[in-house]
């Protein structure tokens, strides 16, 4: 059943990681077969949260085997998906190069530019969210885990992350829309000097975000404690913003 499916793929994520004894006890002939029946599952799952699950226990496998050159054939299922035509492959492909850039990023460095344009066509708004998502996250991972001219070329897709933002705010879709703020807070707490030529575009999107009334409560919260992070990190460009005064000091006193 896919209850039973979907506790296996749990329960996998759990003993491929580093320190699993059932990983770390497994004999190579065992590892191998699991590596690719991952990438098997990979390329043939069809729903949505079962993917989820194998996206998760792939990711957690390679952040630990790839850069230590223990799953040989990473590279090219990496490829597979993120060259593949199904938006559900490209998004599983997005999400291992979130994490190749994490944990393996020598694993990414010669295919850095069709992963960045990759990127940038995922973040289009004709796609669906979730894969505006999943390129919103990678797209962070590579801005947090690389410097010089690659940290500086994902910097500048930071306006298309609020494209999307407006997008799903608009369409008042509260998961991907929660899954987008909480990457921009991860930059913002990263390093909340890259923001500030967008300062006045954050606080007027969260505003408007923490108003509409069709989103959930929580997205709406979301979206004000956003902007007190903001406030907390970079106070002097948020009160430059006229918006602050006028509009997100009386909402958060009403909220």
């Amino acid at each position: 059943s896919m209850q039973t499916r979907m506790f296996l793929a749990v329960m996998l994520r759990q003993d491929v990681g580093p320190r699993s004894k059932v990983w770390v006890g497994a004999a190579g002939r065992a590892k191998a077969g699991m590596q690719a029946a991952l990438g098997k599952l990979l390329a043939e799952e069809k729903n949505r949260v079962m993917r989820k699950h194998l996206n998760e226990a792939t990711g957690r496998l390679a952040s630990h085997t790839v850069k230590k050159g223990e799953w040989t054939q990473f590279q090219s299922i990496f490829e597979r998906l993120c060259s593949s035509k199904e938006a559900q492959h490209v998004q599983s492909g997005l999400f291992m190069s979130g994490i190749l850039a994490e944990y393996a990023p020598s694993a990414v460095q010669r295919s850095m530019k069709p992963i960045f344009n990759l990127i940038q066509k995922s973040l289009s708004p004709s796609n669906r969210p979730e894969l505006q998502v999943a390129a919103i996250k990678a797209a962070v991972s590579f801005i947090i885990g690389f410097e010089g001219n690659v940290q500086q070329g994902f910097i500048r897709l930071i306006p298309d992350f609020f494209k999307v933002a407006v997008k799903l705010a608009g369409e008042a879709n509260d998961e991907p829309l929660q899954d987008a703020i909480d990457e921009i807070a991860n930059l913002i707490g990263f390093r909340v000097a890259m923001f500030r030529p967008y300062t006045s575009d954050i606080i007027k999107l969260m505003t408007k975000t923490a108003k509409h009334g069709e989103l959930e409560a929580g997205t709406r919260r979301m979206a004000l404690s956003l902007i007190v992070e903001l406030a907390k990190k970079d106070r002097t460009s948020v009160k430059q913003v006229k918006e602050t005064m006028t509009e997100v000091v009386p909402l958060a006193i009403s909220f």
